[in-house]
């Protein structure tokens, strides 16, 4: 048996195949094997064709209109990054309009061999057509294929949001009718909330997956309005957005969050019913609010086992109250995952969304082959791929940083990589500089003069700072050897800093000092001076039990 132990996670693979997958609550930053975070909003992870496959945008390309993008993981864990999956460039015609080709979903046609991408984007003046593209790989290459025209679509209605499912053969598409026409008129129909009433629709695809085929199905509680009006008893019903179909044993369930842009926490709604066109049943699942998320989607996981216990459903939302205060909300927040359970009615079982609670699931592993390993995964030293991080903001603006650690081996350091983040384009620049020392004493005391093993200055040209955790990788080449004090500096690059800052934002975790030879240290803004009574303190503070999110490369 192999196991790996990864701080939120714990995967364990048998001889027969059989994974254990651990999800922690506290865990909501996750990374590519290269060390960057995962940079999706309005994203779901799916099995794909035997892999685990999570599709988004990456908010922090700082452009109008971003790509859409995916990562592939072979076991939930290690995720490796794809690249685009289309060209944008040449598709700006089909991705313009209201949605720009946003929250794309993916599937496989068993019977043309094709996988088949939606994503939504309404056309003003025309009716609300959905881009669909297809290609023969999974990751890459996907091509104009037309627009899907919903059987549902009222003057001045758009397609907002989507949904995207393969159920025993048959493709479906269910998306929110969005009253364009209500958003962009005064007055409007309400002045706090709701804006405005949305309501999702369900309808059948043709057998290639490229048209709708038949009539489209409001999902409303059984009995209710529809169209839902202002007026509605059932009022809850037109407000809901993000939608996602999947199936369980005998019941079909439609599970979206309440009306939120970005929020941090809305309502989760689950509809069930014995045909994926209705009567639903409406449950408001207790969740805290999405345990202060938005609804993404379920995830089926596979398991070995045939019976309608095997399947794992893994509950997936956009955590966007882990974004950290100052920096763009929807690119430099993290991502949610409960998996669900069901009561014997076939409703939805209260999420606990306490920071400790943990949830095991069982899941086949990938087929497809993935890359597991990257810079991040092999470096010799380093905070870890895994751990359970979460955001601060204030570097530069109240603090400079100090992350060290003794280095456990002898050779070439390569490069140093750190998280960081920063409302793009940034407004100032800030010098990273890598260096060793003799030890803490000569560290904390006054006129350190450090060795310098690398540095650059970060932020002075467009695009070099993005809104979303990226590694910031600094080139060194010294030769270091096992034991050697080695640190990262995050400062101003000069004497005299300006009094408009924009702050950048990193990454922590717990580690206890007992455990870890890393330690972070801190010098509050402008402090310069000996500390305490006697003056006999250092201003250079040890930031206790705490890391950076970081890594370094010795070969």
């Amino acid at each position: 048996m192999r196991s790996v132990l990864a701080f939120a996670f714990t995967l364990c693979i048998s001889a027969t195949l059989a994974v254990k997958v651990t999800f922690t609550n506290k865990h909501y930053f996750y990374f590519d094997v290269d060390g960057n975070a995962i940079d999706s909003t309005n994203g779901k992870v799916e099995w794909v064709r035997d892999q685990y496959f999570w599709i988004g945008e990456p908010d922090s390309c700082g452009a109008a209109i971003c790509d859409k993008i995916s990562y592939s993981s072979p076991d939930l864990i290690n995720w490796f990054y794809n690249g685009p999956l289309f060209n944008l460039t040449t598709n700006m015609n089909v991705c313009s309009g209201f949605g720009s080709c946003s929250r794309p979903k993916v599937v496989y046609n068993e019977k043309t061999k094709k996988y088949v991408l939606y994503g939504f984007a309404s056309v003003t003046g025309g009716p609300p057509g959905i881009p669909v593209f297809t290609s023969d790989q999974l990751t890459k290459g996907y091509t104009f294929a037309g627009r899907m025209i919903p059987d549902y679509h009222p003057s001045g209605y758009g397609v907002e949001d989507l949904g995207l499912a393969v159920i025993d053969g048959k493709g479906y598409v269910t998306w929110t009718g969005f009253n364009l026409t209500a958003v962009f008129t005064q007055p409007p129909p309400g002045n706090i909330w709701p804006p405005f009433i949305q309501t999702v629709l369900v309808q059948e695809l043709t057998p290639d997956f490229l048209n709708g085929a038949g009539k489209a199905y409001p999902v409303v509680e059984a009995g209710g309005d529809f169209p839902v009006t202002p007026t509605s008893k059932n009022l809850v019903d037109g407000q809901v957005e993000s939608p996602d179909l999947f199936k369980r044993g005998d019941y079909y369930y439609m599970v979206g969050s309440g009306t939120c842009a970005f929020c941090a926490g809305t309502i989760t709604l689950a509809y069930r019913s014995k045909s994926p066109f209705g009567p639903w049943k409406r449950q408001i699942v207790d969740s805290n609010n999405t345990c202060g998320g938005q609804a993404m989607g379920v995830m089926t996981v596979p398991s070995s086992s045939t019976s309608i216990q095997g399947n794992s459903y893994v509950y997936h939302a956009d955590a966007f109250h882990t974004a950290p205060v100052g920096q763009h909300f929807t690119a430099a927040k993290g991502h949610g995952f409960w998996p669900i359970s069901f009561n014997h009615d076939g409703s939805i079982q209260k999420i606990d969304c306490s920071p400790s609670a943990k949830f095991t699931i069982d899941a086949l592993p990938a087929v497809a082959k993935v890359p597991s390993t990257g810079r991040a995964t092999k470096a010799a030293d380093g905070s870890g791929n895994y751990g359970d991080y979460w955001a601060e903001t204030g570097l530069l603006t109240q603090r400079y940083l100090y992350q060290t650690w003794t280095s456990s081996a002898s050779g070439n350091l390569t490069e140093v990589g750190v998280n960081l983040a920063c409302n793009s384009p940034a407004s100032n620049p800030m010098a990273i500089t890598v260096f060793s020392y003799q030890d803490e004493k000569e560290l904390i005391g006054p006129f350190l003069n450090w060795k310098i093993l690398g540095s650059f200055i970060l932020g002075q040209t467009p695009g070099s700072v993005t809104p979303g955790f990226k590694v910031q990788r600094v080139p060194v080449n010294q030769a270091v050897r096992a034991g050697d004090k080695l640190g990262i500096a995050f400062t101003f690059p000069g004497p005299l800093v300006p009094q408009e800052l924009l702050p950048y934002a990193y990454l922590l975790q717990d580690t206890p000092r007992t455990a870890t030879s890393h330690t972070l240290y801190e010098l509050k803004r402008g402090h310069v001076s000996a500390d305490g009574l006697d003056a006999s303190q250092s201003p250079l503070k040890e930031v206790k039990g705490k890391e950076m999110k970081w890594y370094a490369t010795v070969v």
